[in-house]
């Protein structure tokens, strides 16, 4: 009777091993889906910082122009009076 018994439990034990398994592995799949789409918002803040950076560069240049005009311009004023 002790060997049925045994079997049995070894049974259940393989069934409850089997099920963990499974979670194990469904967990695996949500866990790279859930990478995936993390790399990809990851990326894409990635891009909009660069792009963020080209405007603040192009904005600095352009300020930089428009106060050397100015500066030129309110030189010559300054010359002429």
């Amino acid at each position: 009777m002790p060997d049925a018994d045994d079997g049995r439990i070894i049974a259940v034990l393989g069934q409850k091993i089997d099920g963990l398994k499974e979670l194990m592995l469904m967990a695996n799949e949500d866990t790279k889906e859930w990478r995936k789409q993390y790399s990809a918002r990851l990326r894409k803040v990635e891009e909009s910082t660069i792009e963020i950076r080209q405007c603040q560069l192009n904005s600095t240049r352009l300020v930089t122009g428009i106060s050397l005009v100015l500066s030129a311009i309110a030189a010559f004023i300054g010359i002429k009076f």
